[in-house]
């Protein structure tokens, strides 16, 4: 059985039990107060300042828990409540003695039970509600630091590499994880052919030959471009050397 349907029922069964104690407490309180003088109307009356109260009070100290407010008065009004019919239930049944005095008791400890369990499981599932959504509130903030911190690790910016009289050529890893990928530069401090090639838009044979070219030279990647065009036949001859 899901939550929300054994809630429904739960609900369903403690307010019937509550109706029925009610009905019984609200007819003791009313024919006691007709036999001690009272007329039909105030002893009509008279239960719901007994029985209402003890339901008021709880709807307050309800609302005074969800707003973490103080509720002395409220506390004070419940118990004077449970006090007033439990004395009353008591007294419609004492000319039977004890057990005539305990049975006429039991609607109203019935009602109150019912009542505060009713209370209590209202109260509980406002706090396990504001409970999860302040765990998702805080989850959310916690993403995205970890979200930013793994766009910084694969932003992260390669050195410049050292070209000689031409100046330096930034790169930039193209890592799609946290991990560096392997660098753009050999060990010669030149950038390898495919960053050579993506930065002209050619390809890879001539990728190699601006390579080859700036490191015999030790000249930049623009540099090194002219001297190739300057080539007979796309062939490099030894005399066209720096």
């Amino acid at each position: 059985m899901k939550d929300k349907t054994l809630n429904g029922w739960t609900t369903v069964t403690v307010m019937i039990v509550a109706a029925f104690a009610a009905i019984v407490s609200y007819t003791h309180i009313r024919d006691l107060a007709m036999v001690n003088g009272y007329d039909w109307f105030t002893a009509s009356i008279l239960p719901l300042s007994v029985d209402g109260l003890i339901v008021g009070t709880s709807f307050m100290l309800v609302s005074a828990s969800r707003a973490s407010l103080r509720a002395s008065v409220a506390r004070f009004g419940l118990w004077l409540g449970i006090g007033g019919t439990l004395m009353a239930n008591a007294a419609y049944g004492l000319s039977h003695g004890v057990v005539g005095a305990t049975v006429s008791t039991w609607p109203a400890v019935a009602f109150i039970v019912a009542v505060e369990a009713w209370m209590q499981l209202k109260k509980h599932s406002r706090n396990t509600g504001s409970a999860t959504t302040g765990a998702k509130a805080t989850q959310r903030p916690v993403t995205g630091a970890k979200n930013r911190k793994t766009k910084q690790v694969t932003r992260k910016t390669q050195p410049s590499v050292d070209l000689g009289a031409g100046g330096s050529v930034e790169h930039r890893s193209k890592t799609a994880t946290s991990s560096a990928k392997t660098a753009t530069t050999e060990s010669d401090g030149v950038p390898k052919a495919y960053i050579i090639a993506k930065e002209l838009g050619c390809g890879h044979a001539k990728s190699v030959q601006v390579r080859q070219i700036m490191i015999d030279d030790n000249v930049d990647m623009e540099t090194a471009v002219k001297i190739r065009a300057s080539w007979p036949h796309g062939k490099r001859k030894e005399n066209t050397r720096v």
